[in-house]
């Protein structure tokens, strides 16, 4: 059961979360402050390319030997309890690792003996933000120890649309933003592109120069 103080926390990392503009710097800013939310011995952010497959890792707190985990990682992918849920049923989770598979039966793995028992991972609760098609981009928080309480799998649940959303106006903010670095007219004079950023407080951050005196800027 969540209370005030949980509700206060999660309404201020939503606050920051918005606030993201930079599709970039996102896996980096999302890996140091989900674990404020949500206690943390390891926090990933993951983007899997599942043809090939092939996964990049944004980590706190940052750790050697990233490349070679990477490859371990994108080598053992598919013995991945949290991964196989998410492709066999279709959900983004949360979901947690020891709700999945018996701690015997993940011991017994190749992911865990060349991957988690370095990491000193024995449970993890992961995320996925966007669907499992040809890439996925999903965020873990990983423990040292079995058992996610009740607590922090409620805070999961209510972040991760949040989060899914997020991604998603960062994405389309990538696409758009060659669009507000020209003028946003074609060739003949005529504007083109009707494209404007607005901050947190309702005011226009940024925005093509011919559009804004349109809105009275």
């Amino acid at each position: 059961m969540l209370n005030g103080a949980d509700y206060r926390s999660i309404l201020a990392f939503l606050d920051a979360l918005y606030g993201q503009h930079d599709l970039e710097t996102f896996p980096g800013w999302l890996v140091r402050e989900l674990p404020k939310l949500v206690g943390s011995h390891h926090c990933t952010w993951s983007r899997v390319a599942f043809g090939v497959p092939r996964a990049t890792i944004v980590e706190y707190p940052v750790l050697d030997g990233l490349d070679v985990r990477m490859e371990a990682f994108s080598r053992y992918l598919y013995q991945h309890p949290g991964v196989i849920h998410s492709l066999s049923t279709g959900d983004p989770g949360p979901s947690v690792v020891s709700d999945l598979i018996s701690e015997h039966a993940l011991h017994r793995l190749d992911l865990y003996q060349h991957l988690f028992r370095r990491m000193g991972y024995e449970d993890q609760i992961g995320m996925a933000l966007t669907p499992p098609r040809g890439e996925r981009a999903s965020i873990s928080v990983a423990r040292d120890r079995r058992g996610v309480s009740k607590r922090d799998r409620e805070v999961m649940a209510l972040v991760r649309p949040h989060l899914s959303r997020a991604h998603a106006n960062l994405r389309a903010l990538a696409r758009a933003r060659p669009s507000l670095e020209d003028d946003g007219n074609t060739d003949d004079g005529r504007v083109s592109v009707a494209l404007l950023v607005v901050g947190a407080d309702g005011r226009v951050s940024r925005g093509l120069p011919r559009v804004q005196p349109l809105l009275g800027y």
